[in-house]
């Protein structure tokens, strides 16, 4: 997995996000689940420069922090045409999980509930209270 994703990476970051373009225009069909960070389509610019500026930073890779963050927010066009569905489910921490500042977080939170009216949307929050089973 390692190997794969420097291979991912070697050429920035923009690349990584313009690979999945076509993958995420032909689905009809999206299951997200994510229990750390709000998933990739519904970021917020400042929300994703930070994450990808972390990720820059930590791969050690060429810095296109622009393009990349550019590459990311373009995908989401596909949230608001075709008949593509999103079916997400969020932990509660990802809620919790400090990204950058207060008002980074308070933006992201607020995209998440806007996000939450689009009717291909649908977004659950398993609460971190929730009794797990195996």
């Amino acid at each position: 997995m390692y190997v794969e994703w420097r291979r991912a990476l070697r050429f920035g970051m923009r690349h990584n996000q313009q690979a999945r373009n076509t993958l995420h225009e032909q689905t009809k069909l999206f299951r997200i689940y994510e229990a750390g960070i709000v998933p990739g389509l519904f970021q917020t610019a400042e929300y994703a420069a930070t994450v990808s500026a972390r990720a820059i930073e930590f791969n050690q890779v060429s810095d296109d922090l622009d393009e990349a963050v550019a590459a990311r927010l373009q995908r989401q066009q596909l949230l608001y045409s075709g008949d593509r569905r999103y079916m997400v489910v969020l932990e509660e921490q990802v809620l919790r999980t400090h990204v950058g500042s207060v008002e980074i977080m308070d933006g992201q939170l607020d995209r998440l509930l806007t996000l939450m009216s689009l009717p291909r949307v649908s977004l659950g929050i398993i609460p971190a209270t929730a009794e797990r089973s195996i």
